[in-house]
């Protein structure tokens, strides 16, 4: 009777064992996966910050050069007025 008490109490301990080695297997993996979407999140995010502030700088540089064109139209009309064919209106210069 010890011996199948013996036995019984092993296999117990291989299931109990078994068990916890996977649950802890599972959480271990479940926590890596986790770290790796974590770490993609974070590239997307940045990723996606930086064709935003590429945007931006390509979207100021086509105001700046819009700005420098009025600017010189401006200053040759003003230099020369009769030259140009811009006229003064109530909301600015119209051509």
């Amino acid at each position: 009777m010890l011996i199948l008490y013996s036995i019984c109490f092993y296999l117990y301990n291989v299931i109990v064992n078994y068990k916890t080695y996977n649950a802890i297997n599972d959480s271990l993996f479940s926590q890596g996966k986790k770290n790796e979407i974590a770490g993609l999140e974070g590239k997307h995010n940045i990723a996606v910050k930086d064709n935003e502030i590429a945007l931006n700088q390509l979207k100021l540089a086509g105001q700046r050069r819009t700005q420098k064109l009025f600017v010189v139209q401006l200053r040759a009309k003003l230099a020369h007025p009769q030259v140009g064919g811009f006229r003064l209106c109530a909301r600015g210069f119209a051509t």
